[in-house]
């Protein structure tokens, strides 16, 4: 976009220098038919004042043959300067007419650009814009992603290997953006991180918490293990994997990514555990 924007500067300055040659071929044309008018008109006071006007008045007042021939002459050679003049004249005036109709659309043309000018640099200037927030938003992501898989936690003891596999694969997705909708491998919501990661220990679950949290035997909160997935909201719209000591690993919202969290929330209805 830059690029074309570039271009049409280019061509702008084409036109513009287009512009000011054509103006200069109008100037010219037209001292040029100035001149040529003026040359006539001195022409015809001339010969009118010289008493030679036409071959008809040569006949009639010549006294002799001499006089007649010589004349004759005279208002040939004035007839020829005549017809010249008038070519020069119809040729500046085509001149003159062909500069203000190039000059003309040299100028519609000139318009044209400047508007579409202005248009491109509004469109890169907004795509600029867009560029910076994206810019923005990628470096939070990067800081919250690299924050999310900095964390060391201690190693998860599982109840059992469907558990481990789980638990494991939650912590294989940290810093992986949340989007709504998304079940992997690039980005997740909630419950699709949830049915992922149990789905590689072989356990299949449906894409809602809702449904999640009516899919498998309840499990008391004093009975928490790791691979267990907790549940908020009533009815349930939010879901993790427990993995111990009082943790969870979840999608939270738009413009979060996975990680490692509190389970312990106020809005917290209960837990449910795959594979058994």
């Amino acid at each position: 976009m830059v690029e074309e924007y570039n271009l049409a500067r280019i061509r702008l300055d084409e036109l513009e220098r287009k512009v000011s040659s054509t103006t200069r071929s109008l100037e010219q044309a037209a001292a040029a038919l100035s001149s040529v008018k003026t040359r006539l008109s001195s022409r015809a006071a001339t010969a009118y004042r010289g008493g030679v006007s036409d071959g008809i008045s040569v006949l009639l007042t010549s006294r002799d043959p001499r006089e007649m021939t010589d004349r004759l002459a005279t208002l040939n050679l004035l007839a020829d300067r005549d017809a010249a003049l008038l070519a020069d004249l119809q040729g500046t005036r085509a001149t003159g007419a062909n500069a203000i109709t190039t000059a003309a659309k040299a100028r519609d043309a000139q318009g044209r650009l400047l508007k579409e000018i202005a248009a491109r640099k509004v469109d890169i200037e907004s795509a600029l814009q867009r560029q910076r927030q994206l810019v923005a938003l990628l470096n939070r992501s990067d800081r919250v992603v690299r924050a999310a898989r900095s964390v060391r936690y201690p190693p998860v003891k599982a109840p059992n290997a469907r558990a481990g596999v789980a638990v494991n694969e939650a912590f294989n997705q940290l810093g992986k953006p949340y989007r709504y909708g998304a079940a992997g491998p690039g980005s997740f919501d909630c419950s699709g991180l949830t049915m992922w990661v149990w789905g590689k220990a072989g356990v299949r679950l449906p894409h809602s918490a809702s449904s999640q949290y009516n899919s498998a035997p309840r499990v008391p909160r004093d009975q928490l293990a790791p691979g267990d997935l907790v549940f908020f909201g009533s009815p349930p719209h939010h879901t993790g994997i427990y993995v111990g000591n009082g943790n969870m690993i979840h999608a939270p919202s738009t413009g979060d990514v996975v990680k490692v969290a509190p389970y312990g929330r106020r809005d917290y209805v209960g837990a449910v555990r795959p594979g058994t």
